[in-house]
């Protein structure tokens, strides 16, 4: 148990007061180990807040220190990317005019496929994008493969990407 053993158990056959301490020694390895599993467990969570706390702060002084929109949205977009974990990430602008979004900034993503999607025409009626600034709530995509994608999201797939938030 010393060294974190907690599956080592002591085997005494008899059922003396040596076999009752091997028991309570055994019973007590096991509770220690599932506290020791929680311990761990819950160190793993304070540390994963812990750096989206720094990466909110981060964040937060980035957007107070300019006026610069493009720069807010390119800061505000890689901290979404670090803290969720994922591969890449862009924020759609809304067009009030034209009822259409447009791509405002984008962090983790090559060049050839910003082109590809700079250019497209979301609308609010449109697939995944339209349909979250719609409800004005999230819409998960967990694999582009299946159904039917939008030209955005077909663009997405064609560049290696098989989910999207």
């Amino acid at each position: 148990m010393a060294v974190g053993e907690f599956a080592q158990q002591v085997i005494v056959a008899n059922r003396d007061e040596l076999g009752v301490l091997a028991s309570n020694v055994n019973q007590t390895s096991e509770q220690l180990g599932l506290l020791y599993q929680e311990v761990e467990a819950r160190t793993a969570e304070l540390a994963r807040s812990v750096g989206e706390l720094e990466a909110l702060g981060e964040l937060s002084k980035a957007v107070n220190s300019t006026l610069d929109l493009d720069t807010v949205l390119r800061t505000i977009v890689a901290k979404a990317v670090q803290l969720s974990d994922t591969d890449a990430g862009t924020i759609y602008v809304f067009s009030g005019t034209r009822q259409q979004l447009r791509l405002g900034a984008t962090f983790g993503m090559s060049d050839e496929l910003i082109a590809a999607i700079f250019d497209q025409a979301i609308g609010l009626n449109d697939l995944g994008i339209g349909d979250a600034a719609w409800r004005r709530a999230p819409v998960q995509v967990p694999d582009l493969s299946e159904g039917t994608p939008s030209a955005v999201q077909k663009i997405v797939l064609g560049a290696g990407y098989r989910g999207v938030l």
